[in-house]
This record gives structure tokens, C-alpha cells and sequence, in this order.
């Protein structure tokens, strides 16, 4: 089964989730789970505590039943700058060795200390255009400490909006230019898609609360826990859900002035329909605040059309975050 699968690992603020896919025709779902994180164990995709987030990633492999150690990890941060580029250099050699020259300036550390990528997109009279991605390298470095404490390789790193970029062909027209929402429960990420193709990025903040409090007793898998949650209590399975202050009408404000901002651009595609996923999206007023917010209709992302579950498929919470996750494991470049 290890060489024949694909794992994709996200780690969220309140919550570590994977998922193991078999690719295909119809990609099938092999094994999947999620465990609950503490506040302040991570926070867009930053380590904060790294024992209780070992201890976390120890679980969520024992249980889920995960057949290998090998994953795409997914990162969404606020601190991840991605920007369009074009370039007259067309060799990717030349244009990663420019890169540093570009981008010192809007970075808040020496470029010696950043992670730099370039995802090409096309060849226009004469340029090669796409988007910079520029990370701080300290954060990544630790993440991946992390997981070597628990054994487990990232053979790549990903972006939740490239992940996002390679679902849609599952779920949007061909020649459909969409708006892809991850809504979560502190950070959403919009991803413009067009052809399978993402072509504006933005990560914005909210707090989005996915649901009502509740404690959930014996259970492994959950929600955020609560700030008076011991580390004892996450290794019993005492999870609670938290519900922050609704940013709802935020978010949407920051949704549709991101949408404006790439309609205004020269030569943008018009986005023809926004299709939303993740946790937050859940919260009763976010799809209506969006509908009249939008020019654009508004869908849910389906899961089933994505991968095939064994048995029952997750609840909708679980489903609605693990859109994501199944995108890390479709092929593409990273």
C-alpha cells in the first residue's frame, strides 16, 4: 500500500488532520483522522509548542491507521507572501536565481533567511508569468523538526491555495474561472482558478466559529481544546469546542474587496462562481453574507467528488475541512 498512496498532513491551529488517498480515476480514500491541538500548541502552520504537538501527530498516526510516514504537508499562513511575477528569463534556474533581487524588499527578514519559490503559469510576449512564493525559512525548519521527531518525512510542502488549485477540475467547468473559499476558523485562503490554474492568491484573517461550545468525553477526535485544558486531558481524548466572536461581516468585507481587487487587474478572467469549503463555512451566517455580498453564485465544495470514503463519509465539519487535505495528495507541482 506505501508506494501506491498519498498522505497530505495539515497542521491547523486546532487541529492536526491527514488523510491517506489511493490515485486514480477515482482517487479512494484509505485511511483518514484528525486529532485535537491545545491553544497555543500551533498557529498558521507555526510550531508554538513542539512536545504537545509530537505528542498529537503520535496519535493521529496510531489511530487513523495511516500506512506510512511519507506526506505532502500543507501550510496556510498569513506570513506566506505570494505574489504575481513576470520575467523575461524563461529558464526556472535563472528565474529562482533573481528571485532574492525581487523580493528583499518586501520581506521582514534578509532574504538568506527566506524560503523562495516560483509557480510558473504561462508565456506571454515574451514573459514568463506566475506567482513568487516567499516564506520564512526559521518556522518551516522547526515544523520539520517536529515531524522528524515523530518520524514522519515531508517529501514536499505545499500550499493549502496550490492544494485548492488542483480540485478544481473536480468541481468547476472546463474554461471556468472560480473563486476558491477555505473558510477555517482563524485564516482563510482564497485561490482564483482558471483551467485548473491558480492565478491570485490572498490568505486573510477571521475568526469564524464552526459551531456551538460542547465538551465531548472518550473522544479522540474533535475540536480546539480549552484554554484550561491540560496536556493530560488532550492524551484522554477531553476536547472542547470554543466558539470566538463572529468576524463574519470582516470576512466578507475582505472576500469581496480581494475579489474586487483581482477583477480590476488588466486582463483578469471575470470569476463566474465562488465554491467554498472549510470548517468556517459552516457558521450559519457566512454562505448568506456572502451571497449578497457577491456578484458571483456561491457552492459548497463536494467532498465526493473529490475521493471516495470507506463507508460513511465524514460529518460536515470533517468533510468540509478535509477538502484541503484531500487536495495536497492530487498530483501537481509543489
Amino acid at each position: 500500500m506505501t508506494a501506491q498512496t498519498v498522505v497530505g498532513l495539515e497542521i491547523a491551529q486546532s487541529h492536526v488532520r491527514a488523510v491517506e488517498v489511493a490515485p486514480g480515476a477515482t482517487p479512494r480514500v484509505v485511511a483518514w483522522g484528525e486529532v485535537p491541538l491545545p491553544e497555543g500548541v500551533a498557529e498558521d502552520s507555526e510550531v508554538i509548542d513542539a512536545a504537545a504537538l509530537t505528542l498529537a501527530l503520535d496519535q493521529l498516526w496510531v489511530r487513523s491507521r495511516i500506512s506510512h510516514k511519507k506526506v505532502v504537508l500543507g501550510l496556510t499562513s498569513r506570513r506566506i507572501l505570494v505574489r504575481e511575477y513576470a520575467t523575461p528569463l524563461t529558464s526556472r534556474t535563472a528565474i529562482m536565481q533573481s528571485l532574492p533581487f525581487e523580493v528583499q524588499d518586501v520581506l521582514p527578514v534578509p532574504v538568506d533567511q527566506a524560503v523562495l519559490d516560483f509557480y510558473a503559469i504561462d508565456h506571454v510576449d515574451s514573459l514568463v508569468r506566475g506567482l513568487v512564493v516567499a516564506a520564512i525559512a526559521e518556522p518551516i525548519d522547526e515544523l520539520l523538526r517536529v515531524l522528524e521527531r515523530s518520524r514522519i518525512v515531508a517529501a514536499s510542502v505545499d500550499l493549502t491555495a496550490f492544494a485548492l488549485a488542483r480540485i478544481a477540475p473536480a468541481v468547476a467547468a472546463p474554461g471556468e474561472t472560480v473563486a476558491l473559499l477555505h473558510i477555517g476558523e482563524h485564516t482563510t485562503t482564497v485561490t482564483i482558478v482558471q483551467d485548473g490554474v491558480p492565478r491570485f492568491v490572498r490568505t486573510l484573517p477571521a475568526e469564524i466559529p464552526a459551531s456551538a461550545p460542547v465538551v465531548i468525553e472518550n473522544e479522540w477526535i474533535g475540536a480546539a481544546v480549552d484554554d484550561g485544558a491540560t496536556r493530560a486531558e488532550l492524551r484522554a481524548g477531553r476536547t472542547a469546542v470554543l466558539a470566538p466572536a463572529d468576524e463574519t461581516p470582516d470576512l466578507v468585507q475582505r472576500v469581496r474587496s480581494t475579489l474586487q481587487f483581482y477583477a480590476a487587474r488588466s486582463g483578469a478572467a471575470p470569476v463566474e462562481r465562488v465554491l467554498v469549503s472549510g470548517a468556517g463555512s459552516l457558521h450559519p451566517g457566512v454562505l448568506p453574507a456572502l451571497a449578497a455580498a457577491l456578484d458571483q453564485s456561491i457552492d459548497r465544495v463536494p467532498i465526493d467528488r473529490l475521493a471516495v470514503f470507506p463507508g460513511e463519509p465524514p460529518e460536515p465539519r470533517r468533510a468540509a475541512d478535509f477538502v484541503s487535505t484531500i487536495g495536497l495528495t492530487i498530483g501537481g507541482e509543489r
